[in-house]
């Protein structure tokens, strides 16, 4: 299956999350004093971000773009360290869930040595989020939240740490799906932002609508209406469970591997 690569752009900042100044406070506290947004469950760079509402130009292209590298993990090993909140069973699902991407992609997780910087700290969170995370390795100890325990948000969550943004937020998704503004919550409005993607990551050579990153169409719906809609024949989208054929592929072209057929 051919394949290309699409401007895929970062965000980091080499910061410490668990940094002690900043164990008493929330996400959304964090995120305001770093300049950090949260695009639904990613956690980006507030330059990064498009309004609908502000876009400047025909192809919605903001000045305000800080084009940057979304930083993949070295030889694909994504060091962690779980929170003392998380059993035993647990931590077995997860990296169980975690070795099923490895099916074809060279990427797995191990746990953080003594001499590792670079790690995700994964934790348990009571906040409105299935699941949260930076894209990709943002340098230092950095969050994986999930609230959701099962299969779908843990590997979706994983795909985003390792660098793989929603496929709804793609710069080209108006010429796939149709957002209808008004049946969107406000709470839930970031969630559609258009994120420009340089460099690293990569898309395959059509738009998946069975990707575990992609959301449903009534996701963030403030009136049970749809939110969103196929542009080729009006149909809603559904969640999907497990990983498409495309996810794998992108983790492949991305970190080496088995070339999925």
């Amino acid at each position: 299956m051919n394949c290309y690569f699409v401007s895929l752009t970062s965000f980091f900042t080499l910061i410490n999350f668990f940094h002690p100044l900043h164990a008493e406070l929330s996400t959304l506290e964090y995120l305001n004093q770093n300049q950090l947004t949260q695009v639904g469950d990613m956690i980006v760079e507030s330059e990064w971000v498009l309004d609908p509402e502000q876009e400047s130009s025909e192809d919605g292209i903001s000045s305000q773009y800080v084009l940057k590298t979304v930083r993949p993990w070295v030889n694909g090993i994504l060091r962690y360290q779980f929170s003392k909140n998380i059993n035993q069973r647990e931590r077995q699902e997860f990296l169980s869930y975690c070795s099923g991407m490895g099916e074809f992609a060279d990427v797995k997780c191990l746990p953080k040595r003594q001499k590792d910087k670079d790690f995700i700290f994964i934790e348990k969170t009571n906040e409105n989020v299935c699941g949260l995370s930076y894209l990709g390795r943002a340098g230092g100890q950095q969050p994986l939240k999930i609230r959701c325990w099962r299969r779908r948000t843990i590997q979706h969550e994983l795909m985003h740490a390792f660098g793989v943004a929603h496929e709804h937020n793609r710069m080209d998704r108006d010429d796939y799906i149709s957002i209808i503004w008004e049946n969107l919550d406000d709470r839930f409005r970031s969630q559609y932002y258009k994120v420009k993607l340089d460099q690293v990551a990569l898309y395959l050579n059509y738009y998946d609508f069975d990707s575990i990153l992609h959301y449903d169409s009534y996701s963030g719906s403030k009136n049970g209406k749809i939110v969103f809609y196929r542009r080729e024949n009006k149909s809603t989208v559904k969640q999907t469970e497990s990983m498409s054929f495309g996810d794998h592929y992108t983790l492949y072209a991305l970190y080496g591997g088995t070339r999925p057929r």
